[in-house]
């Protein structure tokens, strides 16, 4: 793991709303239903324990984060739509990027939409108190014209678990 010292992370089993369950990423373990799961898209260093000891929340945390892959949340209200517009940026990669797609990581959002999820290793970033912000300017430069959830890039957002329902 790049950066073990960000080994932090907030999870939420059976609903979002069950938050507060702050461990280390070698704790995380998926309940066998695998229903409505969640992690925090990023991981933290220890202050960010430390920063949820002290208030209970880990609302507010504006620390230093780091993260394995660089999502991207392709929404609509129309699945059909959402599918056809991640087609077309999974083509950006493609065309703009040169990735290779048998490396990005895809799967259905659990509502509305598909994950693409880029490795870390594609891209030179370390970790920074800066990089949900630098992710959204990314993600909007990526996607181009196609509508994405922006609001995925936020310091402690949670993040649907891959494979679960």
């Amino acid at each position: 793991m790049k950066y073990p010292e960000f080994n932090w992370i907030e999870v939420a089993f059976n609903g979002a709303h069950n938050r507060g369950k702050v461990l280390t990423i070698d704790k995380l373990k998926v309940p066998d239903n695998g229903v409505d799961c969640y992690r925090t898209l990023f991981r933290y260093p220890k202050n960010f324990k430390e920063y949820f000891d002290k208030n209970k929340t880990v609302s507010g945390y504006r620390g230093v984060v780091y993260a394995d892959f660089f999502p991207v949340d392709v929404d609509s209200n129309n699945l059909e739509e959402a599918h056809d517009n991640t087609k077309k940026l999974l083509e950006n990669l493609l065309k703009h990027y040169e990735l290779d797609l048998d490396n990005l990581w895809l799967f259905f959002s659990g509502a509305k939409g598909f994950h693409v999820l880029i490795p870390a290793e594609f891209f030179c970033y370390q970790p920074s108190v800066e990089m949900p912000v630098v992710f959204r300017e990314m993600a909007n430069e990526i996607a181009e014209y196609i509508k994405i959830d922006t609001s995925i890039y936020d310091y402690v957002r949670l993040f649907r678990l891959t494979n679960t329902i």
